[in-house]
């Protein structure tokens, strides 16, 4: 993955930007992904910094309230990679852990939650790629690969 460091500006709560943004819940604290085109050529969106421990979400829309993925009834959820497999704790969810490729895969429900459980005094890169179109072609947001890797 491509390293992103980037100065974090502080965000106007009152008038978003559209984009995706990563919540530290537990935390308080709201980051805008930088949008970048990944290695495979589709789009993902990255953040560079310290995490916090606790619950973490990813959201769109002007008021921050369409979850990323949105919570399903188990067809949705998130693909874990890098150290997100170690570091990130999904509860209330089917966890699937596939060693060959080092990846879980995490299939949620409305009860679903994600944490973050790694070290919160060192920088990470974050990036999350998002799978968004059913076969219909319509946007739902159903299912993002999660990949961190720690900041140099």
């Amino acid at each position: 993955m491509e390293k992103n460091i980037a100065a974090e500006k502080r965000l106007n709560m009152f008038h978003l930007q559209d984009g995706i943004y990563f919540i530290e819940n537990a935390f308080g604290k709201v980051h805008c992904l930088k949008e970048e085109n990944s290695c495979y050529g589709d789009k993902q969106y990255c953040y560079t910094g310290r995490i916090h421990k606790g619950l973490v979400s990813f959201v769109t829309g002007k008021d921050l309230s369409n979850f990323i993925p949105v919570k399903g009834n188990w067809d949705y959820g998130f693909t874990l990679e890098g150290l997100a497999g170690r570091y990130f704790e999904a509860e209330n969810a089917l966890v699937k852990e596939n060693l060959q490729e080092k990846r879980k895969f995490v299939y949620i429900n409305s009860k679903s939650t994600l944490s973050f459980i790694g070290d919160s005094t060192k920088k990470y890169n974050l990036y999350i790629r998002i799978f968004d179109k059913n076969y219909t072609g319509q946007t739902n947001f159903r299912w993002i690969t999660i990949y961190l890797e720690e900041a140099r």
